[in-house]
């Protein structure tokens, strides 16, 4: 996904939505989605998990998200 086709589909959701991003480990993957998606606070602390949960009732939030792993890229399916 390019800038432009992000920009274009950020613009279709509320602009006081919070963004999020999945959380943990390392490198980089494309963006490949955004969703629509509500979240609240996690209970839990330990430090890599992320600071919210999904919920079918919270704020309202948008996922940008990859469909990717190393494994699909490289052809090694998991």
């Amino acid at each position: 996904m390019k800038v432009a086709e992000l920009i274009q589909k950020l613009q279709t959701f509320p602009q006081d939505a919070e963004l999020m991003i999945l959380s943990y480990e390392d490198g980089f993957d494309p963006v490949t989605e955004c969703r629509k998606i509500t979240v609240k606070p996690s209970s839990t602390t330990d430090w890599y998990y992320g600071l919210y949960d999904e919920s079918e009732q919270g704020t309202p939030a948008v996922l940008i998200a990859s469909k990717f792993t190393r494994a699909e890229k490289e052809g090694n399916h998991v």
